[in-house]
Order: structure tokens, then sequence, then C-alpha cells
């Protein structure tokens, strides 16, 4: 499908995947990386070697595929020119519409890759030293065990794109006080929160599964 590989980026939402992200972009962010070095060799040589599926486009074999199976976790741009979205099965060329299947070491690989950008470039953490958190009927907890304590300063977060208006309906589930002018009101049933900094200022961020 690909001779010659000599750029690679990748495209995806922590969290979503391409097509869930494309629509709520506004809010989630879409993160691009680019794939350089020994990386780059890496998913060239395994790039170069995929090819389509040769199943009929009309058959039930190749209608499973497409319908039950194809997941666009991630979008592959070769070369500038060529669009690749892949799932840890199949994956799609979206030029030509050719199906493939995608080697566990390429979906690997790309995850990985992800993986330590999100770490390195977007994630980041509380931080904090102490937390008390509030729950929705007003009981204050003081967060002691060490444990505990060390798994919310380091959770991991990252910021969104949106502003009062976009939750303003959304019931608080949890308030952390971190102790250093910073609070995070976890919203109910939700994956967001809203991270109050000492000064007024605040912003809005993605939490995963925070309150569980």
């Amino acid at each position: 499908m690909t001779e010659d590989v000599e750029s690679v980026s990748v495209r995806f939402y922590i969290g979503y995947n391409i097509a869930s992200g494309d629509v709520i972009s506004d809010v989630i962010p879409s993160n691009t990386m680019e794939v350089n070095g020994e990386d780059l060799a890496k998913l060239s040589e395994i790039l170069t070697e995929l090819s389509k599926i040769t199943a009929d486009s009309d058959s039930e074999e190749y209608g499973h595929i497409i319908y039950d199976h194809i997941m666009d976790y991630y979008e592959l741009t070769i070369n500038d020119d060529q669009v690749l979205c892949i799932g840890d099965e199949y994956g799609v060329d979206i030029s030509s519409g050719e199906v493939f299947a995608v080697p566990e070491e390429l979906f690997d690989t790309v995850e990985s890759l992800v993986e330590d950008y999100s770490r390195n470039n977007i994630y980041k953490s509380l931080g904090a030293e102490q937390v008390t958190v509030t729950n929705m009927d007003g009981k204050e907890i003081e967060i002691t065990d060490p444990d505990q304590l060390e798994m919310l300063k380091s959770y991991e977060y990252y910021v969104i794109n949106a502003d009062a208006e976009t939750f303003e309906e959304e019931k608080i589930a949890y308030v952390m006080d971190l102790h250093n002018g910073d609070t995070l009101e976890v919203h109910y049933a939700g994956v967001t929160a809203k991270l109050n900094h000492a000064g007024g200022t605040f912003e809005y961020v993605h939490i995963q599964g925070m309150e569980d």
C-alpha cells in the first residue's frame, strides 16, 4: 500500500476515537505528533508491509470488517498526503477506501508513541501535598492515607477548550481543596472538572475516571 515512507504524523484525541473526537473538537483538543528517528524507521518498515484485504466489497465478510471491526483510534498521515485510520484490528486508507489488517506491532508502536507524547506534552498532574474532599452532602474528608494521597496528587488530566457557559448545567459531585490556592470541582457522572486557581482564574479539564 505504501512503498516509501519519509514522514509520519499521528493525530489523536485522548479518551476518544477520531470520529467521536471530531464531533466535539470545539471542546476536546485534537493532538498531532511527528514521528522521528528510530521510531520513524520502525514505523516505516511496518507500514511498507501493509497489504489491502482482497475480499469482495459487497461480501458479508467485508461488511463485517467495515461495520464491526474498524475503529479509528489513530489517524496516520504518511508523506503529508496518504491518510490511514487504524484500530487494533483493521484500518482504512481514507483516500482509496482500501481496508487492511493492522499488525499488532503497528498498533502497539503507535499507541506507545502516543502515550509517551501525551505524558510529556499534554498531561498535567495536581501535585498537591494536602487534599481535602467535600462531597455533595457537604461532608469534608481529609485525605491522610499515603497511597490515596499519592494517587490523587499524581492523577493525570488535560486542559480542554471550554468556558463557564459550556458546563453551567453540570452538578458538582466533589470539591477537592488542594491547599495551594487551587480547588477542583469534579462534575457528577462525567469526565470533566473545573480547576479554580488563586486569583479567580479557572480552566476546565478532562479527568477521565477521577470521580469514581
